[in-house]
């Protein structure tokens, strides 16, 4: 096949083509007057030409929205970093998409001034003090003197506070393992509410779980029928007491002779 022939069948195809688009109708209403049918053609070639520029239009929209232009920027700094986001569409991937919480998060809990470890109330030094007044005076002093239960009241008070330290302590070294799981650079706010959000998880779990120690510390100690250091389920006030006394009849019960070699007589009222 020579070019001449090439190109007659070419024009032949153009011919044809543009036979077939002059009389092509999209609009035909079936009426036979020449006029309306010219018009009716006018209009589809105007559907056609507007179609055509319509998709050409989209086609180059969506060709510009997906087109990337990757830049690269090696190890930023801080400042360039906070400005990219505002330009351009940042992706930032992470070397290490897990970094326990130890390595960025530094939790200081502040404990009551009675439980920090400087507190005298608390030392073996005051205890024992106040448990020599209590072996000097045990004989000479009401079972509500000061001197009776003191020891046994700071004592408690140390097992408290060492309950609460040893709970906080162990909230917060299985916080600092946990991981923060990320494998892309997030900004700054976003880091810093998952953070806070972490952090108030945190903060509700530690009372929750003192209070659930010392409900079953509670439990075991009713359900035991454990007695006091200084052998006494409950102290009235003095006024109270001598009121009560006062005003009932007490008969002689059991006499008991306890380790110290004192005696002691219940009453049933």
């Amino acid at each position: 096949m020579n070019i001449t022939t090439l190109r007659n069948h070419l024009y032949a195809f153009a011919s044809f083509l543009k036979f077939h688009l002059l009389r092509l109708n999209l609009f035909k209403s079936g009426n036979e007057n020449e006029l309306i049918i010219r018009n009716e053609r006018r209009s589809t070639r105007l559907y056609l030409i507007l179609l055509i520029i319509a998709i050409i239009i989209i086609g180059s929209y969506y060709s510009l929205l997906l087109y990337e232009n990757t830049i690269k920027k090696e190890s930023p700094s801080f400042k360039e970093y906070s400005n990219l986001p505002k330009e351009f569409s940042l992706k930032c991937p992470c070397k290490t998409i897990a970094i326990p919480y130890k390595d960025f998060v530094d939790i200081k809990p502040d404990y009551h001034e009675l439980c920090q470890n400087e507190s005298d109330l608390i030392s073996d030094e005051f205890i024992d003090q106040l448990y020599n007044f209590y072996e000097l005076f045990s004989n000479d002093s009401s079972s509500s003197d000061f001197y009776q239960t003191a020891v046994f009241q700071f004592r408690t008070l140390r097992e408290l506070c060492q309950t609460a330290q040893n709970t906080t302590g162990h909230h917060i070294k299985r916080f600092e393992e946990i991981d923060f799981i990320q494998s892309q650079l997030i900004p700054e706010e976003s880091f810093q509410d998952q953070i806070n959000s972490s952090l108030e998880v945190f903060i509700e779990l530690i009372p929750k779980d003192f209070l659930r120690t010392i409900k079953f510390i509670q439990d075991i100690t009713a359900q035991s029928l454990f007695m006091t250091g200084a052998s006494l389920t409950s102290i009235l006030p003095v006024d109270q007491y001598y009121e009560e006394y006062k005003e009932t009849t007490g008969y002689s019960g059991k006499n008991y002779t306890l380790a110290n070699g004192s005696s002691s007589m219940t009453y049933i009222f």
